[in-house]
């Protein structure tokens, strides 16, 4: 069973503030509306995995930042060899058998036709489609979570019904006996008493089963699991129906869709990174302009000292 969105959420949202935001991972005997709505938003695993959707776009965007620092580059090196295999060029000239460099390099990008910049905005659009895709996620959870706990006041409510009827049907069949027993009743309507009450059962087990399956599809919406010894029958439901406000019209309904709805947000920024991808692709075809500096250090070429003041 679907319930209107707008109805419901406004109320929910209103008393969701003075829940607390953090809870265990088992769902408690009595549950209310706005605690089982906070276990999905703290506890539902697709909501983790959108979660996680948007700090992987947020490490594309600090490396997209990047390219726009500059790149340094170090590096040393040790160079020893075998003094027996060095040729000497008389006794004053000895090549050394040891040596050592450093040096420390400086690149940076002053152009690029604009490939930076395409691919930081395109990242930045990613990270807006995360984020709307997040949102969007966050309502298709909450929507779940209000559509089990409809469906759980309602077969709660049948489950009551069903219970009341057992009751006078029980009551009628007491009627029935005594009327018999006392001589001013039939057989036959007892016997049509007792296929009444046998009937109605059923129908109760039929609304325990559906109390059980809306509580189930509520805990998996929620993400959380049961305490030990308890099922779905032993929670209890403590929101009761809310009141119905007037609806949507169908024309402000659409309207407020095209303003809010987060897929259609998530949609635009896509469409935005596939242009920056587009400008970014441009710009490989134009030249690229840098500006590189350096600095080196290198050991004395006749001095077998090698902590000597270093050549730079």
């Amino acid at each position: 069973m679907t319930y209107p969105f707008p109805r419901v959420f406004p109320i929910v949202f209103a008393i969701l503030a003075s829940v607390p935001s953090i809870f265990a991972q088992q769902i408690r005997r009595d549950v209310s509306l706005a605690h089982a709505m906070q276990l999905a938003m703290d506890h539902s695993p697709i909501l983790a995995q959108a979660r996680a959707d948007i700090r992987t776009q947020l490490g594309i965007e600090i490396v997209a930042k990047s390219a726009f620092l500059p790149t340094i580059d170090a590096n040393a090196g040790y160079n020893a060899r075998d003094a027996q295999l060095i040729e000497s060029f008389g006794p004053t000239v000895v090549p050394l058998d040891q040596s050592w460099t450093a040096g420390l390099g400086i690149t940076y990008v002053v152009y690029n036709g604009g490939g930076r910049t395409a691919g930081l905005k395109a990242a930045q659009a990613s990270k807006r489609a995360a984020e709307d895709r997040f949102r969007a996620t966050v309502n298709d959870v909450l929507l779940a979570v209000v559509n089990a706990y409809f469906d759980a006041l309602l077969a709660r409510d049948r489950i009551t019904v069903q219970e009341e009827a057992q009751t006078v049907l029980g009551e009628q069949l007491g009627t029935a006996k005594k009327r018999f027993d006392a001589g001013t009743g039939q057989q036959f309507a007892v016997l049509q008493a007792e296929v009444a009450l046998a009937n109605a059962k059923p129908a109760l087990i039929n609304a325990r089963s559906s109390y059980k399956l809306a509580i189930e599809r509520l805990r998996e919406a929620a993400g959380v699991e049961y305490p030990p010894g308890m099922d779905g029958m032993s929670i209890r439901l403590t929101t009761g129906w809310p009141n119905n406000a007037a609806p949507q019209s169908l024309e402000a309904a659409l309207k407020n869709a095209q303003l809010k709805r987060p897929e259609l947000a998530a949609a635009n920024a896509l469409i935005d990174r596939a242009k920056q991808n587009l400008a970014g692709e441009v710009a490989r075809t134009r030249p690229t302009v840098a500006a590189t500096g350096g600095y080196g250090f290198q050991s004395r070429n006749f001095s077998d000292d090698l902590t000597e003041d270093p050549l730079h």
